[in-house]
């Protein structure tokens, strides 16, 4: 049962990372300088795998 929901948690988190990911990928980054898709699928990931951060600094910030 223990072992479910970790497989549950690991899913959410991984389906919530790729969204925001899409996301990120989706929209222009002040962080890119250089146009191509190799800069924004790097900015994309770093959004998709840090995205609880993210979420946090939004929300301090305003």
């Amino acid at each position: 049962m223990r072992r479910r929901l970790w497989l549950a948690a690991l899913i959410l988190y991984a389906a919530a990372g790729f969204a925001d990911g899409a996301l990120r990928l989706g929209t222009p980054s002040a962080a890119v300088t250089q146009p191509g898709p190799a800069a924004s699928l790097a900015v994309a990931f770093c959004a998709a795998l840090f995205w609880p951060l993210d979420l946090a600094a939004r929300l301090a910030l305003g």
